[in-house]
């Protein structure tokens, strides 16, 4: 669901699946029984794999 202006390919939305799922992973005993956290998990895997992805391309 994100905009091919950052999701460029299909190695993006990978790269951005496995920091979410990691982020899922680490965070899944730390936020139980809060609402909403798969989606706003999902927003912090893109935007992180977009920042390194940014600062390797430099």
């Amino acid at each position: 669901m994100s905009n091919t202006k950052v999701a460029h390919d299909i190695y993006f939305i990978l790269a951005a699946s496995i920091c979410t799922a990691i982020l899922l992973i680490i965070s899944k005993s730390l936020l139980n029984g809060i609402g909403g956290k798969l989606g706003t998990l999902a927003f912090a895997g893109v935007t992180i794999t977009y920042l390194i992805l940014f600062l390797f391309s430099r």
